[in-house]
């Protein structure tokens, strides 16, 4: 199934790359592209950038256009009021959360637009501090909502990365329940993504659906070697924080892997199905084909526009399919009508005779 949205580390590898690009530039407008994803254009003196959010989903630059709503919505009329002119200063990842914080201003007029990417997602807007303004989903028109306008944004509560240790992980293993697969362990308590626990299973070759019950901490060998990969996997989350900004990767389907021979986005032919994006290069991804880009955002711009074409794709040979069906019916009705009326004739002519 392809992926549809931000892991923890995603969000760790845009946040890195949006605070080594975005930062100076100020936000010139705000537009709709739909109820769930707003676009920023970003301007300096000479140059100007495009940011899609998508609520629960994604952030990234984007260089695709999109049609924009011709009425802007009352939120996207509130953003422009409170942060349009305002110059980005900070972006910055909530701990290992899904969520991103971008500071907008300084001083009295700093504001911290909330991109929550976990969940049904939400855009928050918050004062200098953190006094929610305005919101996607509010808990007055949604019972799932946490939090309502004039609510203090909870900026302080968010998860960490544990320090990864063979002490650690026997914990975690001997805390869970029997029945617990392994997979689902790493899963809840390295908060990366599924991705990198992919990866540290495929580089440990412990199996996936290892049971607690089976006592897996009793082997040193495979916790240690188990310790070595998650290691490795969680080496993205901490090198992103370290500031470089990370490259990108987007996989195709399996089934796609011969469709083209060069790994390289420029000379790669434009046909396959795309299946996930990331910003390293994980161990399950040996032998698939992959597009490699200079920048994670580059990556998931693709993956998105690729994805989006295709449905719209499927969607146009969906109604295209449904129109020739009633073109076919309308024809047999003819059909049937002009084969009805030959009969008459014919029998007008018999009774004539």
């Amino acid at each position: 199934m392809p992926k549809t949205r931000f892991s923890s580390l995603d969000v760790r590898a845009i946040a890195t790359q949006l605070q080594n690009t975005i930062v100076g530039y100020r936000i010139a407008n705000v537009y709709d592209i739909n109820a769930k994803t707003y676009l920023l254009k970003l301007a300096k003196p000479d140059s100007k950038l495009f940011l899609l959010i998508e609520s629960g989903v994604r952030v990234h630059l984007t260089q695709y256009a999109r049609d924009k709503d011709k009425i802007p919505s009352n939120f996207s009329l509130k953003l422009r009021k409170h942060i349009r002119t305002r110059r980005v200063e900070r972006v910055q990842q909530l701990g290992a959360d899904r969520v991103l914080v971008l500071t907008c201003g300084t001083g009295e007029a700093e504001h911290h637009l909330v991109v929550e990417l976990y969940d049904r997602g939400n855009l928050v807007l918050t004062d200098a501090t953190h006094e929610i303004l305005i919101l996607l989903r509010n808990s007055k028109h949604d019972a799932d909502a946490a939090v309502s306008v004039h609510d203090a944004y909870p900026i302080s509560v968010k998860q960490e990365l544990p320090t990864l240790s063979a002490a650690w992980l026997a914990s975690q293993m001997q805390a869970a329940e029997p029945s617990t697969a392994l997979r689902q362990l790493l899963t809840r308590c390295v908060p990366v993504g599924k991705e990198a626990v992919e990866h540290a299973l495929t580089l440990s070759q412990l199996a996936p659906n290892t049971k607690m019950s089976a006592r897996p901490w009793d082997d040193a060998t495979k916790l240690a070697a188990l310790l070595a990969a998650l290691q490795d996997a969680t080496e993205g989350f901490r090198g992103a924080a370290a500031g470089a900004t990370p490259p990108g990767v987007v996989v195709f389907k399996p089934s796609d892997a011969a469709a083209a021979a060069s790994s390289d986005a420029a000379a790669a032919d434009a046909a396959g199905a795309c299946e996930e994006f990331a910003p390293i290069e994980f161990a399950q991804y040996r032998g698939r084909r992959l597009l490699r880009y200079a920048t994670f955002s580059e990556a998931v711009d693709e993956f998105f526009y690729r994805s989006e074409a295709e449905r719209e794709a499927a969607e146009y040979a969906s109604q295209q399919g449904a129109a020739w069906k009633k073109v076919d019916k309308i024809r047999e009705a003819q059909e049937g009508r002009v084969e009805g009326l030959r009969v008459k004739e014919a029998e007008d002519e018999a009774r004539a005779q």
